[in-house]
């Protein structure tokens, strides 16, 4: 389910400084495993839990195919290869140090404020979100099981596609 802020709101800004850091964060991201590999990554995952999103992960990168990048190791879940670091290696003690005081992902608590649930029923149930951005619109993509939880919202700051 999409959920775009209307134009000109605040929930507009929120969102625009989500994507915002999402992509800045994403290309540094590329950028440090591209120089600690020697490698241009193709992907990069992240981790997402209670309320943040995006936290860039070092250990779940993938690579073009026949590609063979340095202090990295590889290992398979469901036939795809993904790269971590090798752990073994001083190199990867220090990156992993720096990577971890620079990615601390995006806290989205504000968007409970304006009526968007990531977190709920007594905070034991929470969703996946992310940010994005689609013809000049800023939204976040949640699970449309938000929806039944959603409170009624008189001054609603966003629009829902389903």
């Amino acid at each position: 389910m999409k959920i775009y802020a209307k134009p000109g709101t605040e929930l507009e800004q929120v969102m625009k400084k989500f994507y915002d850091q999402m992509m800045s964060e994403r290309q540094k991201a590329f950028e440090m495993i591209k120089e600690f590999s020697g490698v241009e990554p193709k992907r990069i995952g992240y981790y997402w839990a209670l309320w943040f999103t995006c936290q860039w992960s070092y250990n779940m990168v993938t690579f073009p195919e026949g590609s063979s990048p340095e202090k990295m190791r590889s290992y398979k879940i469901n036939l795809n290869t993904y790269y971590k670091l090798n752990k073994r290696l001083k190199a990867s003690k220090e990156f992993s140090q720096k990577w971890l005081g620079l990615f601390k992902g995006i806290d989205g608590k504000v968007l409970c404020e304006y009526g968007i649930p990531i977190i709920f029923n007594c905070n034991s149930q929470y969703v996946r979100w992310q940010p994005f951005s689609k013809d000049g619109r800023y939204g976040v993509l949640v699970p449309s099981l938000i929806f039944d939880w959603m409170p009624e919202v008189k001054n609603k700051q966003y629009e829902i596609e389903v």
